[in-house]
């Protein structure tokens, strides 16, 4: 290249360089190392004349770097080819794998297998689907996430309304209720995300706690109180029980919510059996 550079500048290292990239387009998985243009062409790429083109064409092939001869198709056509760009392919291939190496040893990042093919010479025989998972940019292996069920936050306020009438209201469920609300929902496996459940839950847990609905000492619950953790498993597991059926000073009012729960109860049984 020194030599190159002596006799013709920038030109002739130009020149070179674009014939090796001209050479390089036309390589496919063979061996094929060789394009074919007209001189015009040729010298056009280059941004040079023609008689210019010719002189260094004829230097570097002097010096090895290219063979010349005419095209057997005709046309005026010169194929210029160049055996030693197969080695320079497979160096930079090795190169690059190296290099790569060196990043994920260094990262700690999961190699990609697209370019860990790059050195791998082993026939690869695994029939495993998982080849087919599309592989993000990053190298990292894509897992199907799971779908999320919906939360139905606003059916579960108006369970608590219902069956807790005398407790406080819920005018707006904030992202704070949303977040313990999910949370309990996500503690079982399904059932919390049924409106049956929370009817369950509220009638039976809360309703008939005399403490928890404020008939002990004024305070009541309320349920963001009821929905935190470490309250709602004390609910949930009897710590406030009465062993009575709530009363609301209103005989319909306690029927409709007693003939309430024992549909409830029934509801459950029949779905389990089934």
């Amino acid at each position: 290249m020194s030599e190159l550079m002596d006799e013709f500048g920038p030109a002739g290292y130009g020149v070179w360089w674009i014939i090796i990239e001209k050479i390089a387009a036309q390589m496919d998985e063979t061996e094929r190392c060789f394009a074919s243009y007209s001189i015009k062409k040729w010298s056009n790429s280059c941004r040079i004349s023609s008689k210019k083109f010719q002189k260094i064409v004829s230097f570097l092939t002097e010096n090895g770097c290219f063979s010349v001869k005419k095209d057997s198709s005709g046309g005026g056509k010169i194929e210029i080819s160049c055996k030693n760009i197969l080695k320079y392919r497979d160096e930079y291939t090795k190169k690059m794998a190296k290099t790569l190496d060196i990043v994920w040893t260094n990262s700690g990042a999961t190699p990609d297998p697209r370019a860990r093919a790059l050195t791998d010479t082993d026939t690869d025989t695994d029939t495993d689907t998982e080849k087919d998972t599309p592989i993000p940019p990053d190298g990292s292996k894509q897992i199907p996430k799971p779908k999320t069920r919906t939360c139905p936050y606003s059916k579960i306020v108006e369970s608590y309304h219902r069956a807790c009438p005398d407790l406080p209201r819920i005018e707006f469920i904030d992202d704070v209720l949303k977040t313990k609300i999910r949370a309990r929902c996500d503690e079982s496996k399904k059932e919390r995300y049924e409106i049956e459940w929370w009817d369950t839950f509220f009638f039976e847990k809360v309703a008939r706690s005399d403490y928890l609905m404020g008939k002990k000492n004024g305070w009541k619950a309320s349920l963001p109180w009821i929905v935190g953790k470490q309250n709602f498993s004390k609910v949930i597991n009897n710590s406030y029980p009465n062993n009575s059926r709530p009363t609301t000073g209103s005989a319909i009012t306690d029927a409709n919510i007693n003939n309430g729960l024992e549909a409830i109860r029934l509801f459950r049984e029949e779905k389990n059996a089934g």
